[in-house]
């Protein structure tokens, strides 16, 4: 049986995109993104602070790290919520993106 560069890695899928992209159970989703070049999340302060990168996971596992409150509530993370710079997949993912526009200080929903 061959085996797949992506053995070992979850699928990641971006609303409103169709590519496919791979990320390790140990790898933050935002650096598995960057790295295959995807564009629809938005990269920040990659340390959980700036509310940037924040996705809503429309299905899948994960587990995440310490978030800034001020971006995702405990309310909201229960909805699906995370800041996708700490965000560690535990199965394939679905996201959406749900970030601060760069720019314009809104709120995507």
């Amino acid at each position: 049986m061959a085996h797949s560069r992506h053995s070992g890695k979850f699928a990641i899928r971006v609303e409103g995109d169709p590519r496919t992209y791979f990320c390790a159970a140990d790898q933050k989703v935002i650096a598995a993104l960057e790295e295959c070049g995807q564009i629809g999340i938005r990269v920040g302060c990659r340390e959980g602070g700036c509310g940037v990168c924040r996705v809503r996971v429309v299905s899948g596992e994960y587990e995440t790290g310490k978030m800034s409150r001020a971006h995702v509530s405990e309310e909201q993370e229960s909805q699906g919520f995370a800041l996708s710079c700490r965000l560690f997949p535990r199965s394939n993912l679905h996201l959406e993106a749900a970030g601060i526009r760069t720019g314009s200080g809104d709120r995507e929903t």
